[in-house]
């Protein structure tokens, strides 16, 4: 608590398991500046890359960058959380403007948005979302949850909406001469069936027409960066020149070289876990000289 730091002199090594660096912000635009903006989400402050610091502050390198790592709307941070992020419903930013294809994978979402004010978009819809969700791809596996999370937005009071389109743009907090022209543009789209500006599906295009008219906000966050010091395949940390720091070994997120690309879908339940036990395992075993 205050500051100072605990000098412990190991007999025989060194595992480093400190957890990531979602919350040291210098380090999340050096190593994954394709997130740059995203607000980190987690509930305490405490992971901002101690151990691969202290790693690469006696040689160690630190993985390549660009990092991969989990970036969700849900948990949301900055905005109301609720389910649902991923129905393709209109989408504007907060200069009242359509900008993308919403039509995109969940975890693809987020790469339009970091180009947007504030990072982040509004989901719009009409009172018609009951029975148009069904056409929305994934939406039609949502319907249960659409009804639920409407009524308890609108109680809550999380949910924007209004009567006419500029009390909804009043409700949103962005321009409403703009926002109009944007429903009216999409709404033309809608009625020809062919989306000449972003190519979203036909059947997804869904006319704004039926008050009340309702805007989720939503932002992405980082949920974790999944990358750290260059290690071999014993979990002994690399050297800048890739040679072996004999006695240091890092586990879970402060190792590198597991995942590849930019997002971890996440798609495998207990993929950080099972990697933070697999990993530690395997470097207690190895600084220990026990073989499996």
């Amino acid at each position: 608590e205050d500051e100072s730091y605990i000098l412990c002199k190991a007999s025989k090594a060194v595992i480093l398991a400190a957890g990531d660096y979602g919350n040291d912000l210098e380090m999340r635009d050096e190593f994954m500046p394709y997130a740059v903006g995203l607000p980190p989400a987690y509930s305490t402050m405490s992971d901002t890359g101690d151990g691969i610091k202290m790693g690469y502050w006696i040689g160690g390198a630190i993985q390549t960058p660009p990092h991969a790592c989990n970036i969700h709307y849900d948990p949301g941070i900055n905005v109301p959380e609720y389910q649902g992020t991923l129905v393709p419903w209109l989408r504007v930013n907060k200069n009242g403007e359509r900008f993308s294809n919403e039509d995109r994978p969940y975890e693809l979402l987020y790469a339009k948005d970091v180009a947007q004010p504030d990072g982040m978009h509004f989901q719009v819809f009409d009172d018609n979302y009951a029975t148009d969700v069904e056409d929305m791809g994934v939406g039609g596996t949502m319907r249960g949850v659409w009804t639920d999370i409407v009524p308890q937005a609108l109680e809550a009071g999380d949910l924007c909406t209004g009567n006419t389109l500029e009390e909804l743009a009043d409700s949103m907090g962005i321009p409403a001469d703009a926002f109009v022209a944007t429903v009216e543009r999409y709404n033309e789209l809608c009625d020809a069936g062919y989306d000449e500006d972003f190519g979203k599906q036909a059947a997804r295009l869904k006319p704004i027409r039926k008050a009340p008219f309702y805007a989720f906000a939503r932002q992405a966050s980082c949920l974790t960066p999944l990358c750290g010091l260059e290690v071999n395949g014993d979990m002994q940390v690399l050297s800048q020149e890739g040679n072996v720091i004999e006695g240091l070994y890092a586990a879970g997120n402060n190792s590198g070289n597991f995942f590849g690309g930019l997002i971890q879908r996440m798609s495998a339940g207990g993929m950080g876990v099972g990697r933070a036990v697999l990993t530690g395992r395997l470097a207690e075993k190895r600084a220990l000289g026990i073989d499996y």
